[in-house]
């Protein structure tokens, strides 16, 4: 569990769900942001955005996040909407509640009972470069195969 400082300087635990306190976050509900973003820490959506996105740390697409861009991550957390081209150096983890449409290139990838997911997945770091078609049957046999992306 993360942890920050209380009002005391104490090391406290984050609550769940509860932002990290060194990301953005960007909220609104008639939010749009169109662009290209680059941010070196962490950031959570909460709102739609467009464009290109380039990310230091961890990005977060919460439930009411709908997100259309080409992303490069450390690590991406998706609970609400994707479309686009997104690469993570870390890990890349789709919720029960996330719908991602497009390419993602990560070495770890986990996918929850519930998501949705069209698109190709690659692992970039592969010699041989394993790619998965997930909305091919075939192509998610292949991705079992190849185990944990």
């Amino acid at each position: 569990m993360p942890h920050a400082n209380d009002r005391n300087g104490r090391n406290r635990p984050h609550a769940e769900g509860q932002a990290d306190p060194a990301r953005l976050i960007v909220t609104g509900h008639d939010t749009r942001i169109e662009g290209r973003l680059e941010i070196d820490d962490s950031i959570q959506i909460e709102c739609r955005v467009g464009g290109s996105l380039k990310v230091g740390g961890r990005m977060v697409i919460g439930r009411s996040g709908n997100v259309r861009a080409d992303v490069e991550t450390g690590d991406a957390v998706i609970h609400g909407r994707y479309e686009g081209d997104l690469v993570a150096t870390g890990s890349v983890e789709i919720t029960p509640t996330g719908r991602v449409t497009g390419t993602i290139r990560t070495n770890s990838l986990i996918i929850a009972e519930g998501a949705v997911v069209n698109g190709r997945v690659t692992r970039p770091l592969d010699r041989d470069d394993e790619t998965s078609d997930v909305s091919d049957p075939q192509g998610a046999k292949r991705l079992e195969k190849v185990g944990a992306v």
